[in-house]
């Protein structure tokens, strides 16, 4: 099943029950510049074999985003997950990447959060196209790393490659989280059309995706221990979509990835970089059941969700 941004809301039959994808698929959550923890990421799914190329056949691997910022790995794993996106498709798998925030907040010039070895690996980017008067602007350090990322840059080019939701069987995937507000005609579409073509020079920045608290990318209401009126918001939007299920990253979870409101919102920012130092741990859904695994071996079952 193709990434299809728009599905929850976009069509009728949308709100017919929809079966678990058959097929395996695995997600990742933020990885923050940590390459190490990307791989061993990897590994604990048996996605990658010891040369680094894709091992996954069939799977369906999803990267819910914040590859960027706090770690000096940042190219290589864009590199890495970017591949791995173009080895999947030639044998049967499929590699989907996804906006976090952080992305966002690199074309948009915040820099808030790029290392030291963050801002060096961008350091022999060219001049920028269209926005060399805002480089020149912000000081030497930053130049580089402004040059790769402001809309248009090669990294931004990169970027405006990834989607902003992917929807596989009865599950949704996003960085932050989908409410009900986003769950209107065409909203979901609308919003990642107006980000990628930002991203790549051709449009504003999209305020409502890139700078809204409560934008999918920015939104940490299913992720913060979610209370009874949050959970029945989450069943009723999961409900009209024919949905079971929601894959968030973009909080870190204090004990590794976290099942919330009954197994419907599943939280998987584990705070696997080094700058968190928490476990290294992905979620796998197959056959309708959603399993941990974990880089130190210890996998676990998360509840199970009726299916209505």
């Amino acid at each position: 099943m193709r990434s299809s941004p728009a599905a929850p809301g976009d069509a009728p039959a949308a709100r017919r029950a929809l079966r678990a994808d058959p097929r395996r698929v695995v997600a990742i959550g933020d990885v923050h510049g940590d390459l190490a923890a990307g791989l061993r990421a990897l590994r604990a799914a048996a996605l990658i074999d010891e040369q680094q190329h894709w091992s996954g056949g069939s799977t369906v691997m999803v990267q819910v985003g914040d590859l960027l910022d706090r770690g000096d790995g940042e190219a290589e794993l864009m590199d890495l997950f970017e591949r791995l996106r173009d080895e999947a498709r030639v044998v049967g798998g499929e590699v989907h990447l996804l906006l976090g925030n952080h992305e966002l907040m690199n074309a948009a010039g915040d820099l808030r959060y790029v290392t030291r070895g963050g801002f060096a690996q961008y350091a022999d980017t060219p001049p920028h196209p269209t926005h060399e008067a805002d480089v020149l602007r912000a000081p030497q350090l930053a130049h580089g790393r402004l040059r790769a990322f402001l809309p248009g840059g090669p990294a931004a080019l990169r970027l405006a490659t990834y989607g902003l939701t992917y929807r596989s069987g009865d599950a949704i995937f996003v960085h932050g989280g989908v409410l009900p507000q986003h769950m209107h005609e065409g909203e979901l579409a609308g919003m990642e059309r107006e980000a990628q073509a930002w991203l790549r020079d051709q449009g504003r920045i999209p305020t409502g995706v890139a700078l809204h608290p409560e934008s999918p990318l920015w939104t940490r209401r299913y992720s913060i221990s979610p209370d009874e009126r949050a959970c029945a918001e989450v069943g009723r939007t999961l409900d009209d979509a024919g949905l079971l299920r929601m894959i968030v990253a973009h909080t870190v979870q204090d004990n590794g990835i976290t099942a919330y409101c009954g197994g419907r919102v599943i939280a998987i920012d584990c705070g696997m970089s080094s700058h968190y130092g928490g476990p290294v741990e992905v979620i796998e859904l197959r056959d309708g059941h959603a399993r941990v695994l974990s880089a130190s071996g210890a996998g676990r079952t998360l509840p199970e969700v009726e299916r209505r």
